[in-house]
């Protein structure tokens, strides 16, 4: 999945400015597009998260560990200048392997 950022609208006006909020909404949307496209969790082999300033590292982990700890995907976390939207603390890429049954 390429990046995505949290869906700002759904999250309510006190958690927008979290860094929790936003990488808990962020990955779960990328778990449901994995999910949708025939995946797993347990097919998350590799995730980044891509943090703006003003985020909170341990937060972003937090969330990532909460959401992904059982899959435990290698992981790599960049901290940038900024994210296409001021409003944006984390954007998400996540990789996944996608076995599709091949019916005999």
């Amino acid at each position: 999945m390429s990046g995505t950022t949290a869906d700002l609208d759904s999250l309510s006006p006190e958690s927008a400015d979290s860094t929790y909020a936003q990488t808990l909404n962020c990955l779960g949307r990328g778990i449901d597009a994995v999910i949708d496209l025939g995946g797993s969790i347990e097919g998350i082999l590799r995730t980044r998260m891509f943090l703006a300033p003003g985020s909170d590292p341990a937060e972003a982990s937090r969330a990532h560990a909460e959401l992904l700890g059982e899959a435990a995907p290698a992981n790599t976390t960049l901290f940038v200048h900024s994210l296409v939207g001021s409003e944006f603390l984390v954007e998400i890429e996540i990789e996944a392997l996608v076995v599709e049954e091949v019916s005999k």
